[in-house]
């Protein structure tokens, strides 16, 4: 009868090695869980962030094109929208002298409201633009920009948003560079603001919309100064992103300088 042979040389895990694993495996596990689970509530917390901020679009566009605009509106757009917490959360609209709030529970913190909201007029307005110039180009595919601008501002009943630099106030305008035909919308729609609140052409400007990184722009004057303006007639946004950022007068001086202490309003 053979007995059990084993190899040279090798031999099992001990008890007190194999408790050792365990006990390594079970610290790895109580500081893995923790990490991944923080992780995990900080993407969910992310993503309701960026619903509550659509919702809130959408509050926005049907404020500015409504004057009448209530809480109830806005409670009724949170209603009809598909954005969720993905943590459970329940959303609410706070309403406080017209500016709206999109709530979560379950999150907290409020976005939007007055000067806390972080998206701006310009921005739902630059949106707004584009949709209407899109459905009443498909209308109208002959109408100039001109036309195109009166058409917008009577939807808007008859007034432009504002914006205010240093105590003065300026008509914010939509611009559509719309002669090269083969380029989307997207591609030549742009922001301006200037004293005449006229929907009539006048494209020497002191301040733009600058759509590529949703910031205004100020017109310099030939020392670099700001109270400047300047031509705004660009081929596309490229263009005007690319103008804004590095065109010069010809002395080396900026054309243009970022605005950072301003307010927008409906």
């Amino acid at each position: 009868m053979m007995g059990h042979r084993t190899i040279k040389g090798s031999r099992g895990f001990t008890l007190a090695e194999l408790l050792i694993v365990v006990a390594i495996v079970a610290v790895l596990v109580a500081i893995s869980v923790p990490i991944f689970t923080s992780r995990m509530d900080r993407t969910k917390a992310t993503v309701c962030e960026a619903n509550r901020k659509i919702v809130l679009r959408q509050i926005l566009l049907e404020q500015m094109e409504d004057d009448s605009f209530t809480r109830d509106d806005a409670e009724a757009i949170l209603e009809k929208s598909d954005a969720r917490c993905p943590a459970g959360g329940t959303f609410s609209v706070e309403w406080e002298e017209s500016f709206a709030k999109v709530n979560c529970d379950r999150h907290g913190a409020s976005i939007g409201g007055g000067e806390d909201t972080d998206i701006k007029v310009s921005q739902t307005f630059t949106e707004d633009y584009r949709q209407f110039t899109v459905e009443f180009l498909k209308k109208n595919p002959t109408k100039s920009n001109n036309q195109i601008r009166e058409a917008f501002l009577e939807k808007y009943n008859g007034k432009w948003p504002t914006l205010t630099v240093r105590g003065e106030s300026y008509s914010i305008q939509p611009y559509y560079q719309g002669k090269d035909k083969s380029r989307p919308v997207e591609e030549c729609v742009w922001l301006f603001a200037r004293p005449d609140a006229s929907a009539a052409a006048g494209w020497s400007v002191p301040y733009v919309y600058n759509i590529v990184d949703n910031k205004w722009y100020e017109a310099t004057k030939w020392d670099g100064t700001p109270g400047g303006a300047a031509n705004i007639t660009y081929s596309d946004v490229n263009a005007l992103d690319e103008a804004v950022r590095t065109a010069t007068h010809s002395n080396g001086n900026l054309q243009w300088i970022e605005v950072t202490d301003y307010k927008e309003s409906k």
